[in-house]
């Protein structure tokens, strides 16, 4: 019908924890789709630099080169049901030169923040770096790309 919309996502990822690129897509009219995966990334390097007054990462890692934006999530899972998460995203035209850099700013002056939100000491940290491409035309709708990869800390 007209009113249809189809949407998808074509993934590749390396045992579900790594290495993952995708194609993310929404369209109207049906249509053949010929479509390439983004480039794979390296994993980013990421390193304890405190654990007191709370834990802080450094990451870097290289920018995709058509990116629009990068991200970096780092993930502590304290059990099945609680993690403690930092999110940071940064404008392509923020990043100077080839890596994105991000530092976990130091909270604990911050008002109202508590020390048991951070991330905890003796926890491993899943840290993935993304590069997300501009939105391009697929037929009546759009594709956005996306690449990411991922590695662990012990603070």
């Amino acid at each position: 019908m007209p009113s249809d919309r189809y949407h998808g996502l074509i993934a590749a990822e390396r045992d579900h924890r790594d290495a993952r690129r995708t194609i993310d897509f929404s369209f109207h009219a049906a249509l053949d789709i010929d479509v390439v995966l983004p480039p794979a990334v390296p994993k980013p390097v990421a390193v304890v630099t405190a654990t007191s007054p709370q834990v802080r990462l450094e990451t870097w890692f290289a920018a995709l080169a058509k990116a629009e934006r990068h991200e970096v999530r780092a993930v502590a899972q304290l059990n099945r049901r609680t993690q403690h998460v930092w999110h940071a995203t940064y404008d392509a035209a923020s990043i100077v030169g080839r890596e994105v850099v991000d530092t976990l700013p130091d909270l604990s002056a911050v008002a109202g923040f508590r020390t048991e939100w951070a991330l905890p000491v003796g926890v491993t940290v899943s840290v993935t770096a993304t590069g997300i491409e501009a939105a391009q035309t697929l037929g009546d709708g759009t594709m956005q790309r996306a690449t990411s990869n991922t590695t662990t800390v012990m603070p």
